[in-house]
């Protein structure tokens, strides 16, 4: 027996003693995953397909190149998977979030607000109930955190809510900030959203908080009951309203499409549920539904053993067209670009003319800017009075949407610059002179900068949701 407790002693030492395998690369592993798509047993086939999808990113380049395997099932199945990997990687960069921190010492909240609305470029305003909190002093810290996360935060720290104001609260919002203020009052007596609104937040104390789900740059919130119009949605059920928000510096540009995969009323029971439809205003002016804004999904839930005053869990996928600044569109190398096309992320090209060593550092860049029409080269403009038709650009302004880099990746110096836009205004034609400082190398890349519009795929739950006041 002693022998044998030994022995096992040895050998778990033994086993100790050898180095585990090591992991094998996500790029083998796809590898292996794309040969067994031509399996002959469909299961096999399936839990390939699975674990490809699963692997995301990581299986891209193997998947783009499983696009020419000869077999024709693995091909196909190499395309599909292809299709919803990219479709949520574009979604995720397309949603990265700002990074913010919110921290202020013994401030008065109106200051607070207003500094809130500079950092984030949302129009912080204070319910016209809630105005005489605004010299009530505040000293909080959210810590760093993604946009959403930090305004939460902040949110709970300082005692308030955000949300519509309350229907019955006719005062007008405290403006922190220059500009206009959308009305409610007599212009608005329903308290719908207006035109222009999106960037507004108003905040009135309390602690409650809406059902919400945040995917980067994107929140996601169930409005309170009953729904904004007060009428109940067409076909009977009980109406839920979703509202849309991104942070600043992107557009929602509507819905493209909405799945339910699963409402659970109080009990956990499975209830049916859909999106209702908005018609627009009848001819004779009056209405049978209002149209909703395009950052709203109504949806009808139909209780099955009678009315429920709340969802235990609304599970789905939101799919909407997204429009964000500032996104990477073509990056080209300079060397031989001379004569090529490049094509632009989201749709459009870079065609180069020209790229002329000037001498003594200076560089002439020539290319022509196409953007289809979803996707425009929007710029701050410079015109030139002397010269019709002629834009200037510089760094200094912000208005051109090229940069260019030596071989350290250091930027080189935008000289000056112009373009000239075709009459339809779908081609730009920019003549660019970049500067190498003397310990410089020349530039060798382009970088190609500007708004792109892109639909976005956003899983999403919702958990204890209100259906009745």
């Amino acid at each position: 027996m002693r022998r044998l407790l030994l022995l096992g002693v040895v050998l778990s030492g033994l086993a100790a003693a050898v180095p585990p395998a090591a992991a094998e690369p996500a790029s083998e592993r796809a590898q292996r995953l794309i040969e067994r798509l031509g399996s002959e047993e469909f299961a096999d086939r399936e839990q390939a397909t699975a674990a490809l999808d699963a692997l995301g990113a990581d299986a891209l380049p193997a998947l783009r190149a499983g696009l020419n395997h000869p077999d024709q099932e693995v091909r196909r199945r190499c395309g599909d998977v292809l299709e919803r990997v990219e479709r949520r990687c574009l979604s995720a960069a397309m949603l990265r979030p700002a990074r913010l921190r919110l921290c202020y010492r013994d401030q008065p909240l109106k200051e607070v607000l207003r500094d809130v609305s500079r950092r984030t470029g949302y129009r912080v305003q204070l319910a016209g109930a809630a105005a005489h909190l605004a010299d009530r002093r505040v000293t909080l810290d959210t810590g760093e955190a993604d946009c959403w996360g930090a305004l939460d935060r902040f949110f709970q720290l300082a005692g308030l809510t955000d949300g519509d104001p309350d229907p019955k609260d006719h005062a007008q919002p405290v403006n922190l900030s220059s500009g206009p203020v959308p009305t409610l009052g007599k212009e608005n007596p329903d308290g719908w959203r207006l035109p222009g609104e999106a960037r507004r937040l108003v905040v009135r104390a309390g602690k409650e908080r809406l059902p919400t789900f945040t995917s980067g740059a994107l929140r996601l919130r169930a409005l309170p009951p009953p729904c904004p119009c007060g009428m109940p949605p067409p076909g009977g059920g009980a109406p839920l309203t979703l509202e849309v928000r991104l942070q600043p510096g992107m557009d929602w540009l509507g819905v493209a499409q909405v799945r339910v995969d699963r409402a659970l009323d109080e009990h956990g029971q499975p209830l049916p549920c859909s999106v209702v439809p908005r018609p627009l205003p009848a001819e004779d002016g009056g209405f049978v539904y209002p149209p909703a804004p395009k950052n709203e999904i109504t949806f009808s839930v139909h209780p099955g053993g009678g009315p429920t005053p709340r969802l235990r869990e609304l599970r789905g996928t939101l799919t909407g067209l997204v429009r964000r600044e500032g996104q990477p569109l073509a990056d080209v190398g300079l060397r031989d670009a001379t004569g090529r096309s490049f094509p632009c992320a989201g749709g459009g090209s870079l065609r180069v003319r020209a790229v002329v060593d000037e001498g003594d550092g200076m560089w002439r860049v020539e290319l022509d800017a196409e953007a289809e029409a979803s996707n425009p080269v929007r710029l701050a403009v410079i015109p030139v009075k002397s010269s019709p038709g002629r834009v200037l650009v510089s760094e200094k302004e912000g208005t051109c949407p090229f940069t260019a880099r030596d071989a350290a990746g250091a930027r080189v110096r935008l000289a000056t610059g112009h373009y000239f836009a075709s009459p339809d205004g779908d081609i730009r034609s920019y003549t660019l002179y970049f500067q190498a400082a003397r310990d410089q190398g020349d530039p060798v890349r382009l970088e190609f900068v500007g708004p792109r519009t892109a639909l976005v795929e956003v899983p999403f739950v919702l958990r204890d949701v209100p259906l009745t006041p």
